[in-house]
């Protein structure tokens, strides 16, 4: 590549024993993950799409940055290509192949054992069992609650918090379908995402509910970028907790990503919310929002103290308490740190049916596990209808 452009991915800071290092990471898993010595950032700040290699390293020069010759350059570059990290044809001759992929597949593959939750499936199934199994029980006959929300995060970090939201269920025949929302992890050109598969987990397959189709009828765009959801792990999460609630016949449901674009775009969101509330009229739907509160770390970025985040957050845990998505809304736009899942609490609060409140929030920072050093804020809650 003449002039090479990175891509939009996450960069990581991680501690390590030689010195920081960047992880890059593609939330779509087009490309390797790839960790270089933190020194080295300034290069990739200069992979825009402008510069040819050696042009790159003449402004290194200029700016003190890393010593580097052109040819070791050239070199870092390439890797970068070949792990799938830069926009080009390499690049491109992966997506192509992941979307053949996942296009033929019939259900979306679970991909958060190994990373959200541990790789063997033995442990995962203990984990859940000393968390959700204990009394009181999980599901209750005559059961208000319309809406849980749980967070994106290991089980392990949050087991505390999951004890406590995931109580009093309704009874399955008194589900129709369920409407998970999930922070998307990455910026798209729509605030919605829908999901047309059925998603597999590690603890069994929670179906797609057919009224999909309906959706997609009356909100085109919403099905334009599915792709996203095959990497993305926070729908998988909460439907992870619903398989193991439920059983091996959970109710279907319906998959959707909810990027920040749903605070900050009324127009769009009040369109999809027409849509979904369209196409849920008459039925018993269970809405289910799995995402997080601040982010504050070297591994995020954000150098906020963890009292300033948690007072952040409090704005936020408050509009739920009142179940107000107004104040939400609000929270959400004067949120230092920017709020993960502002896009998917507004969307749920907006859903919930006139009269709902908010019996059970809870709240706990915590380090979010392998290995990554920073702070999150995790969020848990349960709605009742009137």
């Amino acid at each position: 590549m003449d002039r090479p452009r990175l891509r939009k991915v996450h960069r990581i800071r991680e501690p390590h024993a030689d010195g920081p290092r960047i992880v890059l990471y593609d939330p779509l898993g087009f490309a390797d993950e790839v960790a270089i010595d933190a020194v080295f950032e300034p290069i990739l700040d200069r992979l825009d799409g402008t510069r040819t290699v050696r042009q790159i390293r003449q402004s290194l020069l200029m700016s003190d940055g890393p010593a580097i010759s052109t040819e070791d350059l050239a070199a870092f570059v390439e890797d970068l290509s070949a792990a799938g990290l830069l926009d080009d044809e390499t690049f491109r001759d992966r997506a192509a192949a992941a979307i053949a992929e996942f296009d033929a597949a019939p259900v979306r593959a679970p991909v958060a054992p190994g990373t959200v939750f541990p790789a063997d499936v033995g442990h995962l199934v203990r984990s859940l069992g000393r968390i959700l199994s204990q009394p009181p029980p999980r599901i209750e006959a005559g059961a208000s609650t319309c809406a849980v929300v749980t967070p994106d995060l290991p089980p392990s970090a949050v087991a505390p918090l999951l004890d406590a939201t995931v109580r009093a269920l309704p009874e399955r025949d008194a589900v129709d379908l369920v409407v998970f929302l999930g922070t998307d992890p990455m910026p798209g050109h729509v605030p919605y995402t829908v999901c047309t598969k059925a998603y597999a987990t590690a603890v069994g397959t929670v179906p797609v509910s057919p009224l999909v189709d309906a959706l997609l009828e009356r909100v085109p765009e919403a099905g334009r970028e599915e792709l996203r959801h095959r990497r993305a792990h926070t729908v998988e999460i909460a439907a992870t907790y619903l398989a193991w609630v439920y059983g091996s016949a959970p109710p279907p449901a319906l998959f959707v990503l909810v990027s920040r674009a749903a605070v900050e775009d009324q127009a769009a969101r009040d369109r999809f919310l027409a849509a979904l509330e369209s196409v849920c009229a008459g039925r018993r739907p269970l809405l289910w929002g799995s995402c997080a509160l601040s982010h504050t770390g070297p591994a995020y970025g954000v150098d906020v103290p963890a009292d300033q985040a948690a007072r952040s957050d409090e704005r936020m845990l408050e509009a739920l308490r009142t179940a107000s998505p107004n104040r939400l809304a609000r929270a959400a736009r004067r949120a230092r740190p920017p709020s993960s899942g502002a896009g998917v609490l507004s969307t749920l609060l907006e859903l919930l049916p006139p009269g709902s409140t908010a019996t059970a929030v809870d709240y706990r920072q915590v380090a979010p596990g392998h290995g990554i050093e920073g702070r999150v804020g995790a969020v848990g809650a349960r709605f009742a209808s009137p």
